[in-house]
């Protein structure tokens, strides 16, 4: 009987141990999915922060381009974005050439001065947005140009007068 009695003492202690392996592996699939959920609920506001922080930015560009006011630690970030739309423009320009030109259509396009899509250059109206396309203006790169030269303009204007009014800490 001694026998029949260690077997069921190890049988015993196998099922407490796999019992207690199965709570420890529970509560720990537990505590992962935790912080799973966690870690979604963060990428989430991160993402959330992360476009907050773009629309203060193109607030701040769109204020800089119509008042020609900056902090001045922000100017040459509000210079390099400028450029950077320029040049995407002008390559949005090359790719619609290339795509004439495969295409055998000689249609003439254009950018839309709003939203930059890729309209048709006999549109009234751009097809995305809604917004007029008037007629006899500057291609976009042009006026991204102007702008850039315009603002550099009153930038300079308005940091001179700044330093001469000590409103800027040196």
């Amino acid at each position: 009987m001694a026998f029949f009695e260690q077997i069921k003492d190890m049988a015993k202690s196998a099922s407490e141990k796999t019992e207690a392996l199965a709570k420890t592996v529970g509560e720990k699939a537990e505590a992962t999915m935790e912080v799973q959920k966690l870690n979604a609920a963060i990428e989430k506001h991160e993402a959330r922060m992360r476009e907050h922080y773009e629309k203060i930015g193109e607030d701040m560009y769109k204020h800089f381009v119509e008042v020609g006011k900056a902090p001045e630690h922000l100017v040459d970030n509000f210079a390099v974005v400028a450029a950077s739309m320029a040049e995407v423009n002008d390559l949005k320009n090359k790719i619609a050439d290339i795509k004439m030109g495969k295409s055998g259509c000689d249609i003439p396009k254009t950018t839309c001065p709003a939203c930059h899509k890729e309209i048709l250059a006999s549109a009234k109206f751009c097809h995305e947005c809604g917004a007029p396309v008037a007629k006899e203006k500057p291609s976009i790169i042009e006026e991204v140009k102007e702008e850039i030269q315009e603002a550099e303009k009153v930038y300079k204007e308005a940091h001179e007068e700044a330093l001469a009014a000590e409103e800027y800490p040196r």
